[in-house]
């Protein structure tokens, strides 16, 4: 059992905006989202969160705040006014611990690409009394991390880069940030920090070098780099490898890529063992995919829910508040928003559903549009299993096409149709005998005139 603490402290102003740091965004959630996110799947006891007054009166931390409240995982917020270190922000933290905690986790609101694995890793070493995520940097010298003394697994201190020698950047061992202490250790160590450094800050690293010297064991485990990553400029968000990290977390889970390369996924993209993913498609923030689902090329979507082997695209946009049942078939350019779609219902080329409630087994036809806005307010439609929309059809919201009933293609449908029937709403065809060929007669005469 173990409570997380993120410390989400830090301004903006080294990304040359007003924002609180962690409040920027990248691949369509703010940083300090992406770490809650990954610490939510491992079920803390408690997340505290540690940062200013000015980050937990921002508007969109009081949406995060208030998600994760109505998600039945509220975050424990400790105001740290004054920026005094990172060992002081875990001090702050301190009284707030859960006291059924064997364990505390401690990362960085400004590190939101580790993932879940790796957290755990550090988490569930059985034997030592502090864990540190550790990473090996790829080019050391101009890298910004700390570096960790060890010999063997035994981490005996942890060096800040800035207080580091030429010689000791050499090592390419880093200080990824993450830490899990026992709470027996915490209890002796963390108030014996001290702030005798040239930044006058209490350091969360110095907690190795007092452990060490109480008889604690520490150790580490390794980060992957990439995931190990940073953000403290507007640099670093370009330069994030969020892509590459979150791809490779897919081939994990059993995903597969046609080019991988092509597609843009979000933090919180959920994709199911194997779903195939074709080119050029783009997974905008809450995205949940379900198991064998096929996206064909140049999808979009986005705040929805596609259910086991269903089948979506190519150049279909599947907007927020959808959710697809299984076996559901969207083809080339249909669209839907706010909409649920039953089991085996098929779309398959040039629909347009919005605000529209889809039963099972229902099939509709090219062209069809629910036509869901009267210039001021959305209406909703419903179609009921098993019925048949004709090509090229409008519902004019509000209506409920009844269950194993039929459209006729072509048609304007204003009122119910009941269950069963067949509706139409056409005008009545004219034929006009030889009319072709009179007129062409007639065009030959002008001319010749």
């Amino acid at each position: 059992m173990f409570s997380a603490v993120v410390l989400a402290a830090g301004k903006g102003t080294r990304m040359r905006s007003p924002l609180p740091k962690v409040l920027h965004r990248l691949a369509n959630l703010t940083l300090v989202e992406g770490v809650l996110q990954s610490l939510k799947t491992l079920s803390p006891l408690q997340i505290i969160v540690v940062g200013s007054g000015e980050l937990f009166s921002h508007t969109e931390w009081q949406r995060i705040r208030e998600q994760h409240r109505s998600s039945g995982s509220p975050l424990q917020e400790v105001v740290q006014e004054e920026a005094l270190g990172t060992g002081h922000a875990a001090q702050m933290a301190f009284p707030f611990l859960n006291p059924r905690a064997e364990k505390v986790l401690i990362c960085h609101g400004d590190m939101p690409l580790i993932q879940p694995a790796s957290f755990q890793a550090i988490v569930e070493d059985p034997e030592a009394d502090i864990v540190v995520g550790a990473t090996v940097l790829s080019h050391p010298t101009t890298s910004s991390f700390g570096r960790l003394e060890v010999k063997g697994r035994e981490v005996s201190a942890i060096l800040e880069v800035k207080e580091a020698t030429p010689e000791q950047r050499q090592n390419p061992l880093g200080n990824a940030a993450v830490y899990a202490i026992k709470k027996s250790c915490l209890d002796a160590c963390l108030f014996q920090l001290r702030n005798g450094n040239a930044a006058k800050e209490y350091y969360l690293t110095d907690m190795v070098r007092e452990a060490r010297r109480q008889g604690f064991n520490v150790t580490y485990q390794e980060i992957p780099e990439d995931e190990a990553y940073g953000i403290n400029t507007q640099e670093d968000l370009l330069k994030a490898p969020a892509q590459r990290v979150l791809r490779r977390k897919m081939l994990q889970h059993g995903v597969m890529f046609q080019d991988a390369e092509t597609v843009m996924l979000s933090m919180d993209t959920c994709i199911g063992e194997g779903t195939f993913v074709a080119p050029f498609t783009v997974f905008e923030a809450g995205v949940t995919l379900g198991k064998r689902v096929t996206v064909h090329p140049f999808c979009v979507l986005s705040e929805c829910c596609v259910g086991d082997d269903s089948s979506v695209g190519p150049f279909a946009h599947i907007k927020q508040g959808s959710s697809l049942a299984e076996n559901v078939t969207l083809g080339n350019f249909v669209e839907v928003k706010k909409s649920k779609i039953g089991p085996k219902t098929k779309a398959k080329h040039l629909t347009y559903l919005g605000d529209a409630t889809v039963g099972a087994r229902v099939n509709i036809g090219a062209g069809t549009v629910v036509c869901n806005y009267d210039g001021f307010k959305k209406h909703p439609t419903t179609i009921e299993d098993e019925a048949s929309v004709g090509a090229n059809t409008s519902l004019i919201a509000p209506v409920t096409v009844g269950a194993a009933s039929c459209v006729g293609a072509g048609s304007v449908i204003t009122k119910d149709v009941l269950p069963g029937s067949l509706s139409l709403s056409r005008a009545q065809q004219i034929i006009k005998a030889d009319w072709e060929r009179k007129r062409r007669e007639k065009t030959r005469n002008s001319v010749a005139l």
